[in-house]
């Protein structure tokens, strides 16, 4: 019998469940973190903030916090280590949880799995931060988000945590908390409008070319075409895959002049 991609995910899901349901965790969590925060977006501007922190000290932390290191990996390293990130929550303000964390996976078609998490009473740093010297030039001068995350990622910066600094509100003349979801779409678009200068100046191809990929149990097929800059996308959902039980296509489309209105079917990003 043939197991699908969804059935793999599910039971990769219970064996580590089963694992970490042995190690219960106290009212007190210490350990490293990535660093990063989750900022959740339901009763936005009233959101729940929290830090992500280590519980299992046999894993690296910033490996927890690096989709860009996990292709390589397969489900359960990815799970194991997104479950070993305990996550505080508290409305308004990062602040020893109140309750003991519980331990439970919750998985998003947006985010990556989220391992236990409790509210928080208070958080206290045993370390002095190190924050690189270009993040805080740029923090300290307020520069604009739209014209700090380009430069960022000049100077060698991962797209990733280009994210957790404008979800952290680190950047910008305001410096507020963005929920995580929204920081994703806008590190996104930011990019994008960067990069389509050059794009669209670049020289056209000649003739159609096609390039395909696999990986975790997704198919990829990327159609360059002869002509001006243009982007069409399809996503199609296999019935009983891991998020849809019916299959289900999305579509976005963007002309050369480019689009104001929100990527509905993709979630704002695409």
């Amino acid at each position: 019998m043939k197991i699908s991609g969804a059935q793999t995910y599910y039971q990769h899901i219970k064996n580590i469940s089963v694992r970490f349901a042995a190690k219960p965790l106290g009212n007190v969590v210490f350990g490293p973190s990535p660093p990063n925060v989750f900022v959740g977006r339901e009763g936005y501007p009233n959101v729940f903030v929290g830090p992500l922190v280590s519980v299992d000290e046999t894993v690296d932390p910033s490996l927890s916090d690096s989709p860009a290191k996990w292709t390589s990996m397969g489900y359960e390293q990815i799970i194991s280590l997104r479950a070993s990130m305990a996550r505080g929550m508290k409305k308004h303000a990062v602040r020893k949880t109140s309750s003991k964390p519980e331990f439970h996976i919750s998985f998003s078609s947006y985010t990556a799995p989220m391992g236990p998490a409790g509210a928080m009473e208070k958080m206290r740093l045993t370390e002095n931060p190190v924050i690189p010297k270009k993040v805080d030039e740029l923090a300290e001068e307020k520069v604009k988000v739209r014209d700090a995350v380009p430069e960022l990622v000049k100077a060698g910066f991962d797209y990733y945590y280009m994210q957790k600094l404008l979800s952290a509100g680190v950047l910008g003349e305001k410096k507020k908390l963005v929920p995580t979801r929204w920081s994703i779409t806008g590190t996104d678009k930011i990019l994008a409008d960067h990069y389509l200068e050059k794009v669209k100046e670049s020289p056209q191809i000649d003739s159609p070319t096609l390039y395909s990929h696999e990986h975790f149990d997704n198919h990829y097929e990327i159609l360059l075409l002869p002509g001006g800059w243009e982007f069409e996308q399809f996503e199609a959902w296999s019935p009983g895959s891991a998020w849809k039980t019916n299959a289900t296509v999305a579509h976005e489309y963007e002309p050369f002049s480019g689009r104001s209105d929100y990527a509905e079917s993709e979630g704002g990003g695409y």
